[in-house]
């Protein structure tokens, strides 16, 4: 503590150690102010008290005041004070300016560029570097130490911001062996004699790239069928690898069959399926990587060889647990090396139908079996006799209420007579009462109807129970058995003001005489197309039209080729017709000329075999072509 008899300017420094022991005090006084410093001398062994009992709290501090004389003189001399002692130490500290409040030095964001290095020279992961911030400038130091805490190297600066970059290497310049290490980070501050606490960073020193090995197949050995690849991939730092498969000897290009990140000891590392594999030699590679950006290859060969093996078949539909009822689609898939595979199918243990290529599927009609739970397999032979069974599967008949359907669907009732009613129909297991109820987007009901029978065959004619047409939209039928509790739903549309297909054509240059092929070109638009097609007919003919182009899609612009080569020259009227989901139709006419003498086809040939008079009648025999 030092009073400033000039600037009546007071310091007050602590430092970590012994804060009891280490306050010290002069008191540097002159003249007229002598007498009042007399009085300040029972503040020292206050501040040493109160020192004591900060040190729990604070590690270092400082700071600095500008006291008035007066006012601590009078603190003193103040009898009405109880303890004048702890009075001034707390009013020292609550009434004069801080100027400076020093703690440690801290170290902040300290950071190491990797986990684990590899010193080797190749440029991949050769060094490490450590960062950090200091709170405040301060000398810093990074201390390299082994598994034995044994310092190797060191690097010191000074500042705020700490920098060091490892190459591996020891002070002497010798790269240092694989293993553990901790760069512990230190900061001095010379000026308060104050030390941050140590932060520490690791990272590991390798060099060593993954061991890596293929047992099986063994290198040129055969392979047939599924084989799973065995192998060893080992490194306590391993960060991936990958097991590829590519044709020849040296793949052009390599496909991934298996990968991992960690370690395998006598495992599995991919699994090899030369049933999609031509027959003829593979190469297998395998690459290991560590954290230390070391790395690994491997190469080994083998022969696909599955001149031996049986086919193999499995069941695609129908599903697993499915319920089926109506017509049901059977199907499997064969996989066999060979051309030439016969399958078989048994349909509860009976022969259902033999196919002797692909596609290996068909259709049944279920209707024939009770309901209940019936079980489907297959065999698949191929051409020297070799069979493989496929798995059995199960599915449930349900055949009590099938085949709902609606048709047409859209249909338009709005009384044109082109599709204003739809048929709603189904099938029924046995003689039943049935009900139907037709019902709109919010489950509101549009119309119901009732009847009895084996089956269902009921028309509607698109009007709700007031008996007027419905709005445009989906509706729900929902066929039930009440007397079962069975029911079924789908949507039917309803579709009365569906704007009609859009067309027009024209030929290149907008001629009206053509010849040979001429290129048509137009437009077929709707937003409900069923079908549109072009048809011709000599002008003023009634026979039929000949066809010329049709399609599905709408299209622009361009619409086909009109081929009149094989037409006789002369007036053709040519037609454009297009065809809606809810049947409208439309369509342009336009009338074109054929010309050109180049026909080919287009000419009549007659041959007179024989002429003869027969009782003074003249007779000839033509043959015409």
């Amino acid at each position: 503590m030092v009073f400033d008899p000039f600037s009546y300017a007071s310091t007050f420094r602590f430092v970590e150690s012994s804060w009891s022991g280490i306050c010290q005090s002069a008191l540097l006084m002159a003249g007229d102010v002598f007498a009042t410093s007399q009085r300040h001398v029972p503040l020292l062994k206050a501040l040493t008290t109160w020192a004591g009992q900060l040190e729990q709290a604070m590690d270092a501090f400082a700071w600095s005041y500008v006291p008035a004389a007066g006012v601590i003189d009078a603190w003193f001399i103040n009898a009405e004070v109880i303890d004048p002692t702890a009075f001034v130490a707390a009013a020292i500290l609550l009434s004069c300016p801080i100027q400076d409040f020093v703690t440690r030095p801290g170290i902040i964001r300290s950071h190491i560029s990797a986990a684990a290095f590899s010193p080797n020279g190749d440029g991949r992961a050769d060094i490490v570097t450590v960062t950090a911030e200091l709170t405040r400038p301060a000398d810093w130091k990074v201390s390299v130490t082994d598994a034995d805490a044994a310092v190797i190297k060191e690097y010191t600066g000074r500042g705020q911001a700490v920098r060091a970059v490892w190459d591996g290497r020891d002070s002497f310049g010798a790269v240092a062996p694989e293993g553990n290490y901790r760069l512990l980070i230190n900061a001095v501050d010379l000026e308060y004699a104050t030390q941050a606490r140590s932060v520490v960073r690791e990272t590991v020193l390798d060099i060593s790239p993954p061991v890596l090995s293929i047992q099986m197949p063994a290198n040129g050995g055969e392979v047939q069928g599924y084989q799973n690849v065995i192998g060893n991939v080992e490194d306590a730092l391993l960060s991936s690898y990958r097991l590829s498969v590519g044709s020849g000897a040296n793949p052009a290009a390599f496909l991934e069959i298996g990968s991992g990140q960690r370690p395998i000891s006598q495992g599995s590392l991919g699994l090899l399926d030369t049933h999609v594999m031509d027959n003829g030699l593979y190469t297998l590679e395998l690459s290991g990587y560590d954290l230390a950006e070391n790395s690994a290859l491997i190469r080994s060969t083998f022969t696909v060889n599955n001149a031996d093996i049986a086919p193999k078949v499995c069941i695609t539909s129908p599903a697993q647990g499915s319920v089926v009822s109506g017509v049901m689609t059977y199907a499997a898939e064969v996989i066999d090396d060979q051309p030439g595979v016969k399958v078989t199918f048994y349909l509860d243990d009976k022969a259902l139908a033999q196919l002797d290529q692909g596609p290996y599927q068909g259709t049944y009609a279920t209707y024939r079996l009770a309901n209940g739970t019936h079980w489907l397999h297959a065999v698949a032979e191929d051409n020297v006799g070799r069979t493989t069974l496929s798995e059995t599967v199960a599915f449930m008949v349900d055949n009590t209420l099938s085949e709902l359907s609606a048709d047409p669907n859209p249909f338009t009732p709005n009384g044109d007579g082109w599709n204003d009613t739809t048929l709603i129909s189904a099938r029924l297991a046995f003689d039943a009462v049935w009900g139907v109820r037709i019902t709109d987007a919010e489950a509101n009901l549009v119309r119901e109807f009732s009847g009895h029978g084996d089956g269902i065959s009921q028309e509607w004619d698109g009007r709700d129970t007031t008996g007027q047409i419905v709005a445009d939209g989906n509706y729900a039928v929902t066929v039930s058995l009440p007397d079962h509790n069975i029911a079924a739903t789908l949507t039917v549309t309803a579709q009365n003001r569906l704007t009609p297909p859009e067309m027009d054509f024209r030929v290149t240059d907008n001629a009206d005489r053509v010849s040979g092929r001429v290129n048509l070109h137009g437009y077929v638009r709707s937003s409900s197309l069923r079908r549109w097609w072009m048809e011709c007919r000599p002008a003023g003919s009634t026979s039929g039209w000949i066809p010329v182009l049709e399609g599905t899609t709408p299209t622009e612009n361009y619409l086909g080729v009109w081929d009149t080569t094989m037409l006789e020259n002369g007036p053709y009227e040519v037609r454009l017709m297009a065809e809606d989901t809810l049947g409208q139709r439309n369509g342009v006419i336009d009338e074109f000329t054929v010309i050109g003498e180049l026909k080919i086809g287009n000419y009549r040939l007659d041959l007179l075999d024989l002429e003869f008079v027969a009782g003074q009648l003249p007779a000839r025999l033509i043959r015409s072509y």
